[in-house]
């Protein structure tokens, strides 16, 4: 594929910008932080199973940051055991939406003791009956090992046994959706949310399966319902920015991705939107702030090279615009 001049990457064809920074995204990530009596030795973050085993492994970097990437939806304990300090065990629930902004305190461990944060379940999960319970467990089990099919069996056995067993259905959505099936995770995610149309994480989910095949008017439909029940979540927020967006309605999904900016300014492909909506509207000098401060804010990221580039650039036209 040919490499257009970097202005033209900037400043021309509205649908370049996006493709700009494409990049994965990370579905947990977090930072640590050390109060006291670091000593300099690497931090392990291990993301566990909470049926045992170590699911993945990351060391966080020198400013403490840790991400993982490709990780299941399901439960995990998320561990750190360092000498020196007091073990750290968290629960956390992942579903499609990623889970950022995670906050390990590092606490010295001076011989005394104290309890780790207990499990989490969902109330709605405690509401099944124990066969029904049962079988969602051992489905996200094998979700764990990675085993869709026989863990979409285990959750579908639950939903027999239980058919108003909503977050079963949205976890056999999830896996419907890791295996491609739009059609098939809409309609366990449509299940979902007619048994709990409370749910913003169903309706969120909702709008992922139809951006998966294209039904964008009814992506953006369920996922300005999913921010309806929770306006502060940025991922829904970021998702109905970018099927505004497919949609060629850049005026109403500016508002949507300055909105995921505000909620979450760490994770870096909120940054990458946010500046390509900023050039495609023809806010130059506000892209140009937003470079600074991705540069600023992940200096050693993957992309951070290739984002001084385009601020040279940028910098560059507005003084060649008398805009400096």
């Amino acid at each position: 594929m040919k490499t257009k001049p970097i202005l033209a990457v900037l400043l021309g064809s509205l649908a370049l910008p996006v493709l700009l920074w494409a990049q994965a995204r990370p579905v947990i990530a977090g930072s640590v932080r050390i109060k006291e009596g670091n000593s300099g030795q690497p931090v392990l973050v291990q993301l566990h199973s909470q049926f045992g085993g170590v699911v993945a492994r990351v060391t966080a970097s020198s400013s403490g940051r840790f991400e993982f990437f490709n990780v299941p939806p399901g439960q995990y304990d998320l561990v750190v055991d360092m000498v020196g300090f007091k073990p750290y065990r968290l629960r956390i629930e992942y579903s499609m939406g990623p889970i950022e902004g995670l906050l390990i305190d590092l606490v010295p461990d001076t011989g005394g003791s104290e309890s780790s944060p207990g499990p989490v379940v969902p109330v709605r999960v405690l509401q099944a009956p124990a066969k029904a319970r049962e079988e969602y467990d051992r489905g996200l089990d094998s979700l764990s090992r990675k085993k869709l099919d026989e863990s979409a069996a285990h959750f579908q056995k639950a939903i027999e046994t239980y058919p108003d067993f909503d977050e079963a259905y949205l976890q056999l959505g999830l896996i419907h959706l890791q295996k491609n099936e739009g059609a098939q995770a809409q309609s366990a995610f449509e299940s979902a949310t007619r048994i709990h149309p409370q749910s913003d994480r169903g309706f969120m989910l909702l709008g992922r399966a139809y951006r998966l095949q294209k039904k964008l008017e009814e992506a953006a439909a369920a996922l300005e319902q999913s921010i309806k029940l929770k306006e502060d979540s940025w991922f829904a927020q970021l998702e109905l920015g970018e099927a505004l967006l497919e949609l060629g309605r850049l005026e109403e999904a500016f508002p949507h991705v300055e909105r995921a900016h505000a909620l979450n300014a760490r994770e870096p492909s909120i940054h990458q939107l946010y500046y390509n909506t900023l050039i495609r509207r023809d806010r130059h000098r506000e892209a140009l702030t937003e470079l600074d401060e991705f540069i600023r804010l992940f200096p050693t990221h993957g992309l951070a090279a290739r984002a001084r580039q385009q601020r040279e650039a940028l910098s560059k036209f507005l003084e060649g615009q008398g805009k400096p």
